[in-house]
């Protein structure tokens, strides 16, 4: 439904085809996997995959409107929001997607605050069942669930996934440091100017690369020999405001 901004697919599709597929629309599913000409969607919500834009679009599970999977039973259930009724009722359901409701409900409820404690607050946590999505749910979505189970809990059968509008315009710069250490001290810095992404390229990468006739063609921006390279995009509606943005980005770097 394009004009609800989504799409159901099967979990075999490919994350560039789908895009291909959706380019024409002007729409994206914006998870930039370094993968993406190989990872299917079901790999990506098993994993709760991020990408290089995961600052601003967050994770798979973040895209993730419902589900239809397979229970271990046989029995195919489809996971969306649900009201509180709707909750309600499923927890009274006296079959396996019934009891899947009340033991989340209960593991949610029993150790809620050890899951508070012990579940890091980061942008790119993907380890583990989302079971702090449960603590104090704002509406009680079971699909979240299942991403990142890594096929743990049932099998995928399609989903609806959310989109977003392709931009219509980016910019780009690299930022060269002497190591890792001054790259990383200088990422919170770059992260308040909010650009789209930032990418880290270390010294392994770079020796691993000069050299090689496959590779050098990539390597045309790289100027000397750093020990660390930052990529820094931004991406909006209007060019000259992200070449202003870029500028400043640019001037605070040389004067820090």
């Amino acid at each position: 439904e394009l004009d609800k901004r989504t799409v159901r697919v099967e979990p075999g599709i490919v994350l560039d085809e789908l895009n291909d597929e959706l380019k024409p629309h002007g729409l994206q599913l914006p998870l930039d996997l370094s993968t993406a000409n190989r990872a299917t969607i079901g790999g990506m919500l098993a994993n709760n995959s991020a990408g290089t834009r995961s600052i601003i679009y967050g994770k798979t599970i973040d895209f993730v409107r419902g589900l239809t999977a397979v229970l271990s039973d046989g029995s195919v259930v489809h996971l969306g929001p649900l009201s509180a009724d709707e909750v309600e009722a499923r927890c009274e359901q006296r079959d396996l997607e019934g009891s899947c409701y009340r033991i989340v409900f209960q593991l949610a409820a029993e150790h809620s605050d050890e899951i508070r404690r012990r579940y890091p607050q980061i942008l790119r946590r993907v380890g583990g069942y989302n079971l702090d999505d449960f603590v104090s749910p704002e509406s009680f979505e079971l699909a979240r669930m299942l991403v990142g189970s890594e096929g743990t809990l049932a099998l995928t059968v399609d989903a609806t996934l959310r989109l977003e509008p392709l931009p219509v315009a980016k910019v780009l710069c690299t930022v060269q440091f002497e190591d890792v250490l001054e790259a990383l001290a200088a990422t919170p810095a770059i992260l308040e100017h909010g650009p789209s992404a930032l990418e880290l390229i270390d010294r392994f990468i770079l020796d691993a690369t000069r050299g090689r006739t496959q590779f050098e063609p990539l390597r045309d921006f790289i100027e000397g020999d750093p020990g660390a390279v930052l990529i820094v995009e931004f991406f909006g509606d209007d060019q000259q405001e992200l070449a202003a943005r870029l500028d400043a980005l640019v001037e605070f770097l040389r004067e820090a």
